[in-house]
């Protein structure tokens, strides 16, 4: 969880790093953090597989199903392409990757998986 951002004197907007997400928080809720995890670096970034953009309008649950598949328990080689601004979050970055699954013997790469699925189309 990121420092936050007042919104007024009673709650508090923050971001969870490890969810990727942002929440509204009353002061109470907030718990103090031990000043030797001050230091630490974000632990997860946000990320989008370059040159894919989804099927439809946005990521469906179905598409999110499609790409967990294709992703959990495996072993990645990922090219970072780009680094951009998150366009809802403008403080925020957005690695650009291209990532290949090297579970196997032949590499797949994820983002021609999807649009083979029918999941994404090329940007």
């Amino acid at each position: 969880m990121d420092t936050g951002t007042v919104i007024h004197s009673g709650s508090i907007s923050v971001f969870y790093c490890d969810f990727g997400y942002y929440a509204n928080l009353t002061v109470q809720q907030l718990i103090p953090l031990d000043v030797e995890f001050m230091k630490l670096p974000y632990q997860a970034l946000k990320a989008k597989l370059s040159d894919i953009k989804p099927k439809q309008s946005k990521w469906t649950m179905d598409d999110c199903e499609d790409f967990k598949t294709l992703v959990e328990k495996k072993h990645f080689y990922s090219v970072l392409l780009d680094i951009e601004k998150d366009e809802l979050y403008e403080s925020d970055i957005v690695l650009k990757l291209i990532l290949i699954d090297t579970t196997s013997d032949q590499d797949i790469y994820i983002g021609k998986e999807l649009i083979k699925k029918g999941v994404a189309v090329e940007a």
